[in-house]
């Protein structure tokens, strides 16, 4: 099954006007990035054990008590492993333009704290590459040192 996209479309309702917001679907869903740092995403049914899919909203680690105390509201997890700053909000509690634009919002409010992400040209390394090595300087052909001998076709 897919993502939400009435849900989505909600999303880009909240933000629609804002030039540095950008889209970009990942695991099945899509995510919403601010300076290339997520801040909500549509999750789809079923991805992380999550069974009704739902919103995902970035409001940091300080922000995660205040977030749970919503109605409709849980913590995220992945792969069994709690994401802090992270909390997934039910269908129903993201069910109206108005409670995705709260919850938008309060995303964005956190990840204006992030410093932006650098633009990658190209694909992604987890490594920095080695520096290169310059090439070795050719002579051109007409400054040799050395003539060139005549070759024969007989021998």
């Amino acid at each position: 099954m897919a993502y939400d996209l009435a849900l989505a479309q909600r999303i880009r309702t909240a933000v629609k006007g804002r030039r540095d917001v950008t889209e970009k679907e990942m695991f099945g869903g899509i995510a919403f990035m601010l300076d290339g740092n997520m801040f909500v995403g549509v999750m789809k049914p079923g991805f992380a054990k999550i069974a009704s899919g739902g919103l995902m909203a970035r409001v940091g680690a300080d922000g995660e008590a205040a977030a749970l105390a919503e109605p409709g509201t849980a913590a995220m997890a992945m792969a069994g492993r709690p994401m802090v700053g992270y909390v997934l909000v039910a269908p129903p509690a993201a069910a109206t333009d108005r409670a995705v634009a709260a919850w938008v919002e309060r995303s964005i409010a956190f990840v204006q704290t992030l410093p932006a992400k650098k633009k990658s040209s190209g694909a992604a390394t987890k490594k920095a590459a080695a520096p290169a090595k310059p090439a070795p300087k050719k002579k051109p052909s007409s400054a040799r040192s050395t003539p060139r001998r005549a070759r024969s076709s007989v021998r």
